[in-house]
Formats: structure tokens, C-alpha cells, sequence
């Protein structure tokens, strides 16, 4: 289910226990839990299909292992729940998923290559921990999980934003110095050892400019980004002369922890940091809250803008297609790429069209009306509170024929080959047709989220 997730319970804690639950979620959950069992490369039965879509729950518990337990949890309170977990630790923290690359391979190399993410060990890894985490918090909150009673997922967001708002960060800056001490030493060290390395810098500028980036870090300047990004750009031009540098530029390029040393604030991400900002509209996820509660087995659209505008045409050119961004739950990328934040856009402006949509289940190329208006990536909900780029999160399609397929760019994306577009954003339906389809699902089944106590 789009608007829920799991927890998963061991009723005979054991040493196996993260082992097993680990290969729970890799055998059962991403393979029948709606959005990642949309993923082709599981092969999903007719029977499976129409179980999952009928009631998900009660298909994946029959799924469990003697002594699991496994309960629902909205998806609000789990992406609240992490941002917490995230927050306490670096080692918390799962890797950030790059989607940009993938607007040049079709729909069975994007499952290949999404299934390849669930299955790393660090993000299962992960998803082992935070379920601990969030069983062990559930106790601590006295929140009864098997009680039926939604009054308690609303005080468990009150709960989570004030432990968020009034955490000690010195113990995870410290952890963050650390790292980056560690990291900038090993390459002033390499870069000292290579006389070749050491004259091509001194071109761009002088090696002890390396050493004041460990220095404004240690001491909070906010130089701290422009030293990194300097750092990377050397590394950039270097690392094509010598392949031995591509480890560190991986190391820069992957790491987005710098932006915590670069303000002396006690909030340690730029995400995390607009949510407490912004505690006074939490209002906004109460209502998430509600949307999720009163609509457990059917997928939820978010969409904050300033205009409230959806066409599938483009405005200046009719014979080009136009992909809307949507987002299955409030608060995906908060961690990684806020921009593309639903939250944000609902929350940045007194103005913002806050709006979602509620749509039945569907599958990958089923011909279903819904199937041919969105792309709704198979990607498991902590994936999609961590990835970066334009095809990580729910997208309307583009009209068959669209001269888009022959444009140079989309969504400010640069294409290698410029009449190759990805299948999972074509739709089968004519411009008219799409445009005549969608306006009439707009009219029909567009909400305001202001509105949610009248749905």
C-alpha cells in the first residue's frame, strides 16, 4: 500500500532475528508491497496481482514465517519515525540513490537496477535497524501497536517533531569532523606522495589551501562548502589522468554530509532543518495523516504548487508532451533532495495549491486508465525518502507521439540520445485523448488537501 508500510516483529527474539527479518523484507516485502512489487523482474502471477490489490495486508501476512508478526504503519509516521533515526547517527544514514541516468534505459533495466539498490547490504542493513528502531520507540511512546484506536499515529507525530526539535547534535557533529578529518588527511597524504599530483594542483592553487578545509570544518566556518566544492573540482580534473583519485572523488561526490558544517546551526541537514522551521505547519501532516487513515488500499498523489496548473500538453508548444511530478508520501526526499519535497512546496508558501489524488492499484502495462496516465516507480518507501534526480518519484506520462521523443532535454535533463525516451513515461493514449482522459480525472477526482474532512 502506497500510504502504508510494514514493521515486522519477532515473537522469539533470537540471534537470527535481523538475519531473518532481513530476508523477510527481501523475499516478501519488496516482492508484494505496493509500489516495489510493480518491479517486472519479480514476475507476479494474475492471482498475485489481484491479491495485492484486493487487500495487501492480509496477502503478505499469510506470506510470514511462523512467529512474525507484521503490522501496518502509515507512511507519515514512518517517514517521520527515520527522519529521527537519521538524525542520531551517521551510521543511520542509508546511501543516496541516483535516478538522473535513468531517463536512457527502459522499464526492465530500471528494475533490474532498483532491484539491485534493494538489494545492497547497506540499505537492507537499514531497514533492519530502523525496524528495531521504531518497535523500540513504539514502547517507549506506550503506543499499543495491536490497538485499533488512529488517535495514537496522531500523537506519535507531535511526539517524534519535539524529539527532533530538541535533540543534542554535538555528538553527531563530532562524528561528522571526524569523518571528514579522516577523509581530507588521506588525500593530502596521497596528494604529498605523488610528485605528479602535487604539481598539477599547485597549478590550480596551492596545496596548503587543502589543509584550511579540515581546519573551517573542525571550526564550523561557513567555508566549509566552498572548500569541498573546491576539493571536488580538483579531484574532477585530476581523476581523468590519474584513475588511482577516483576513490576520493566517489568519496566527494557521494557524501552529501558536508552541508551540516557549513552554518553553525545544531540542525545537521537542510531538510531536517525546514521541518522544525516550519513546526507551526505541521497541520499539513496531520492531514497526510488523516488522507492515509481513511484511504488504507488505494494510492495517494500529492502535488503542492503555486498555481495549482496541471496539463499534459505543453503551454507553448501543443505538439509536445509535458510529465507532472508527484510524490506518494509528504515528506519523500526530505534527506536528499528537498527540492523535489512535497512537504516543502505545501509548506514554503501561504499560497501554494496543495492538492492530491486517490486512484485504485494498478500493474506495469496493464492497460488500466491509470496505468496510461502515471509512472509510479517500484521503489520500496525508504528508497524514496533517499534518491536524487527526476525518476525517482511519480510522474504523469507523455502522449503518444509527443515531439518531446525528439527534443535534446526534459525536466532539465540533458539527453545522450536524443530520439531515445524512456518507455515507463510513454503513454499509449493519443494528445487528445490523454489530455481529454486527464482533464476529466482532474475534475473528477482532484482534492484540495484542505479539504480532507469532506472526502
Amino acid at each position: 500500500m502506497l500510504n502504508f508500510t510494514y514493521i515486522i516483529r519477532d515473537s522469539k527474539q533470537n540471534q537470527n532475528t535481523d538475519r531473518n527479518i532481513k530476508q523477510i523484507f527481501r523475499d516478501i516485502i519488496f516482492k508484494y508491497h505496493y509500489p516495489s512489487c510493480l518491479n517486472i523482474s519479480y514476475k507476479l502471477t494474475y492471482e498475485e496481482k489481484e491479491a495485492i490489490k484486493t487487500n495487501e495486508f492480509e496477502f503478505i501476512k499469510k506470506k510470514m514465517p511462523t512467529n512474525y508478526e507484521i503490522y501496518q504503519i502509515p507512511r507519515v509516521i514512518y517517514d517521520l519515525f527515520y527522519l529521527l533515526f537519521y538524525s542520531l547517527s551517521l551510521d543511520n544514514r542509508t546511501t543516496i540513490f541516483q535516478f538522473n541516468d535513468f531517463q536512457h534505459i527502459d522499464y526492465s533495466e530500471y528494475c533490474l537496477k532498483v532491484m539491485e539498490y534493494h538489494n545492497s547490504d547497506n540499505f537492507l542493513d537499514i531497514i533492519v535497524k530502523l525496524n528495531s528502531f521504531i518497535l523500540d520507540k513504539l514502547i517507549e511512546y506506550k503506543i499499543n501497536i495491536d490497538s485499533r484506536e488512529d488517535n495514537k499515529w496522531y500523537r506519535i507525530i507531535e511526539i517524534i517533531l519535539n524529539e527532533i526539535r530538541y535533540l543534542d547534535y554535538n555528538g553527531i557533529r563530532k562524528e561528522i569532523f571526524d569523518k571528514y578529518k579522516e577523509l581530507f588527511e588521506e588525500i593530502i597524504a596521497k596528494i604529498s606522495s605523488n610528485r605528479e599530483i602535487s604539481s598539477n594542483i599547485s597549478k590550480i592553487r596551492r596545496t596548503t589551501f587543502l589543509d584550511k578545509i579540515i581546519e573551517s570544518i573542525l571550526n564550523e566556518k561557513k567555508t566549509g562548502k566552498i572548500y569541498h566544492n573546491f576539493l571536488y573540482e580538483i579531484f574532477s580534473k585530476l581523476s581523468k589522468n590519474n584513475p588511482s583519485l577516483e576513490y576520493y572523488l566517489n568519496k566527494l561526490r557521494d557524501d552529501k554530509l558536508i552541508i551540516s558544517t557549513i552554518n553553525n546551526t545544531a540542525i545537521l541537514n537542510s531538510g531536517i532543518k525546514y521541518l522544525i522551521n516550519k513546526i507551526d505547519s505541521r497541520n499539513i501532516l496531520y492531514m497526510g495523516l488523516y488522507i492515509e487513515l481513511k484511504n488504507i488500499n488505494k494510492i495517494i498523489l500529492y502535488r503542492g504548487s503555486k498555481d495549482g496548473i496541471e496539463n499534459v500538453v505543453n503551454k507553448r508548444n501543443s505538439s509536445k508532451g509535458y510529465s507532472i511530478s508527484y510524490n506518494t508520501s509528504l515528506l519523500n526526499a526530505m534527506v536528499s533532495d528537498i527540492d523535489a519535497c512535497t512537504y516543502w512546496y505545501m509548506t514554503s508558501s501561504s499560497t501554494s495549491v496543495n492538492t492530491f489524488y486517490l486512484l485504485d492499484k494498478y500493474f506495469y502495462d496493464d492497460d488500466s486508465i491509470n496505468d496510461k496516465l502515471f509512472f509510479i516507480p517500484p521503489l520500496y518507501p525508504l528508497m524514496q525518502l533517499n534518491s536524487i534526480g527526476e525518476f525517482w518519484h511519480a510522474r504523469s506520462k507523455i502522449f503518444k507521439n509527443s515531439k518531446i521523443k525528439s527534443v535534446k532535454s526534459f525536466g532539465l535533463l540533458s539527453y545522450k540520445n536524443e530520439n531515445k525516451f524512456p518507455n515507463f513515461l510513454s503513454s499509449k493514449l493519443g494528445k487528445n485523448n490523454m489530455n481529454n482522459t486527464f482533464r476529466t480525472m482532474i475534475n473528477k477526482d482532484r482534492k484540495l488537501i484542505n479539504n480532507v474532512r469532506n472526502i
